[in-house]
């Protein structure tokens, strides 16, 4: 199944967030995105359940790979 992935500004955010290590900054933010549009449930689901494990590197490398991907069908 293709996950729906947010646009690349929301990506871009919480990859800074994920930088800088701010768990909770990410968690209120993929709340937001999930709440705006639940298509994004599966995407956000994924994310926090890294980030709530503190497994930030995983956390941005999946980032990375969508954003890479998104460029890919562009």
């Amino acid at each position: 199944t293709v996950k729906l992935i947010p646009p690349k500004a929301t990506l871009n955010r919480l990859l800074e967030l994920g930088t800088i290590g701010y768990v909770k900054g990410i968690v209120a933010l993929l709340d937001e995105v999930e709440q705006k549009n639940n298509m994004y449930a599966p995407f956000c689901a994924e994310l926090k359940a890294l980030v709530e494990r503190f497994r930030l590197p995983e956390y941005t490398n999946r980032l990375k790979e969508w954003m890479h991907e998104d460029m890919d069908h562009v």
